[in-house]
């Protein structure tokens, strides 16, 4: 059996290889999970944001509406309390409507003609 001298060599070689190869998968494993972390920190933290600043922005503008409905409301509301008389009903016919009662006669005066 003949013993090579270089074989020994090319073990250690290998040998001596394994911890730059460890080095290189780590350092690629380390790149790997960093950009998985930042592709994960964007999907779940910029459009979620993105979503909730909207959100948030049509939240105020229905509240505002809302606001707005209310004080409407309010003001009809009372409107409908103030037509229950007599005397705001013929008001509003007489503004609204220009009625006048069957005894009573209207005139309409217009304005110099020019």
């Amino acid at each position: 059996m003949r013993v090579n001298p270089q074989r020994p060599q090319r073990k250690a070689q290998v040998q001596n290889d394994r911890p730059s190869i460890l080095k290189t998968l780590t350092k690629f494993t380390a790149r790997a999970v960093i950009a998985i972390l930042l592709v994960a920190v964007f999907v779940f933290g910029v459009f979620p944001t993105g979503s909730y600043v909207e959100q948030r922005n049509e939240l105020g503008d229905a509240e505002q509406e809302l606001s707005e409905l209310r004080s409407e409301n309010a003001e009809l509301e009372a409107r409908v309390t103030r037509l229950g008389t007599d005397a705001e009903v013929e008001r509003e016919a007489r503004e609204e409507f220009n009625m006048v009662r069957p005894e009573e006669e209207s005139y309409l005066i217009l304005p110099p003609g020019g």
